[in-house]
């Protein structure tokens, strides 16, 4: 599911990896490239600003590397961009900054792509683009969007770029501002049959089961409903954001009581365990 700073919503056929579908807008095919510049950027974005490579064997297609960025690179070839702008240099996704940064090569200069979370995305842009062109950015839109696709279990990333210099061949962290905002690409992660079984016979055998997650706080609470680890919507979700600013005294009442966290860092990891641990409780993990 695409979301253009256009204001256009653009859902994606295919099955898995193979870089084969159609972009439709409403009952409508088009053809990405040619339709709204705001689409064809944010896949040419997630194209680029990504460390995934699709390959093919007998089998059929595959992803070398993260499977969200995969998706990105499949959607985008399934638009018919093929081509690598030669990258000059690059700022890692890191949990604690929620972007990743690559600069290329272009022919009029240099050109910034950045993804990562909405939100951290938003704060870094000033512009948009639409159909006309650049205008201001409309931050509001923007995230009650990003909400709705949430709330439907999608995981979101937010695009933008920004040209620079031919002189300009590194990138810093100060580098990572001014920038025009493209739009949003949703993908869904379902929870496999198996995982719900298993946290199913958890809570039979008397097991709680919490989520920890890098996700959007609507994304996180779609998918612990699909694992049947929250009663109501009225069920609290914790974000890394309000876990900074709990003491250890907060955060230990809240463990009690709270299953689900979102957009979380390894250290906050780190501080629910030790809290379930002061409560008494052994904890085991799985997942990265």
């Amino acid at each position: 599911h695409f979301w253009s700073a256009g204001d256009k919503d653009y859902e994606v056929s295919g099955v898995g990896y193979e870089p084969k579908g159609e972009f439709v807008l409403g009952s409508k095919v088009i053809d990405p490239l040619q339709w709204d510049n705001a689409l064809a950027e944010t896949l040419r974005a997630g194209y680029l600003c990504n460390n995934a490579t699709l390959a093919q064997d007998e089998e059929g297609y595959g992803i070398i590397g993260d499977p969200t960025e995969g998706a990105l690179v499949v959607s985008a070839s399934k638009a018919g961009i093929t081509e690598k702008l030669p990258r000059l240099d690059e700022i890692p996704f890191e949990a604690e900054q929620q972007y990743m940064a690559t600069l290329h090569e272009g022919q009029g200069g240099n050109i910034i792509y950045v993804k990562g979370s909405p939100e951290k995305i938003l704060g870094m842009c000033q512009n948009q683009l639409n159909d006309e062109g650049i205008e201001l950015l409309k931050s509001e839109g923007v995230l009650g969007k990003v909400s709705e696709m949430a709330g439907e279990a999608l995981r979101v990333l937010g695009m933008a770029y920004k040209t620079v210099p031919k002189e300009k061949t590194s990138l810093e962290p100060a580098d990572i501002r001014g920038l025009t905002f493209l739009g949003l690409q949703g993908m869904i992660d379902p929870p496999r049959q198996e995982a719900i079984e298993a946290v199913a016979k958890c809570k039979k055998a008397g097991i709680r089961s919490v989520m920890i997650t890098g996700d959007h706080a609507l994304t996180a609470k779609a998918i612990a409903r699909r694992l049947g680890m929250m009663g109501s919507d009225k069920d609290d979700v914790l974000t890394g954001e309000q876990l900074t600013r709990m003491s250890d005294e907060e955060l230990y009442e809240a463990v009690g009581k709270v299953s689900v966290y979102a957009r979380v860092a390894p250290e906050h990891k780190l501080r629910i365990a030790q809290q379930l641990q002061k409560r008494g409780q052994i904890v085991a993990m799985t997942g990265d």
